[in-house]
């Protein structure tokens, strides 16, 4: 019984032949489609878009300034919810919060997320305060970049705080929705009064 045993898994072992599974090379199968000449000039423009790549700029505070807006987001659709029998079967659905209403997303929150500062690291006046004087009191803040290429910014990066931290770049959809108007700006939210709080510095070059 036990000879038998040990031949059926024999003969198992050699005729399940196993091979080794090898996903294919993205990059290969890429070229396979295009030029490679082409895809060549194709990832080096897009290499030389990146390092032209600027944040957009925002002028310098003129004067200290604090100033404060609730935010208000209005949906542009209707949030529905599925009406269902016993067996989870739907029957229909029942619109929760129609199309139009707006509503405060600050209400929600019960932890404020860290502060946002905003400068421009290319004016020397800028980045030293923002160094000596605010990243010693926010460590934790997100740091935005205003008015610099991705080239010039990790050049400045490799001699200043920068270096330590990530940072990112502003865009026209941050300004727009934070109603950014100068640096050095620094965003906060105060949850007892549901508002963002803009705290505008001023910084003789």
């Amino acid at each position: 019984m036990v000879r038998l045993f040990l031949f059926f898994i024999l003969v198992g072992l050699t005729l399940a032949k196993t091979y080794p599974v090898v996903e294919p090379d993205p990059i290969e199968e890429i070229s396979k489609l295009v030029n490679p000449k082409v895809l060549k000039k194709k990832i080096s423009l897009a290499r030389q878009k990146i390092w032209k790549y600027k944040a957009t700029y925002l002028p310098p505070a003129t004067q200290n300034a604090t100033r404060s807006f609730k935010p208000v987001y209005c949906l542009q659709r209707n949030i529905e919810i599925p009406i269902t029998d016993r067996n989870w079967k739907i029957e229909g659905w029942r619109i929760l919060y129609p199309e139009g209403y707006c509503f405060n997303p600050l209400a929600y929150l019960n932890v404020a997320p860290p502060p946002m500062v905003i400068f421009n690291p290319s004016r020397k006046k800028e980045l030293q305060y923002v160094q000596k004087v605010i990243f010693p009191k926010y460590p934790f803040a997100i740091y935005i970049l205003t008015g610099i290429d991705l080239k010039t910014a990790q050049r400045i990066a490799k001699n200043s705080f920068l270096q330590k931290i990530h940072w990112y770049f502003l865009n026209d959809y941050l300004v727009k929705k934070l109603r950014l108007k100068y640096t050095i700006s620094i965003v906060s939210v105060n949850l007892k009064e549901k508002v963002i709080e803009i705290k505008e510095i001023a910084v003789k070059e």
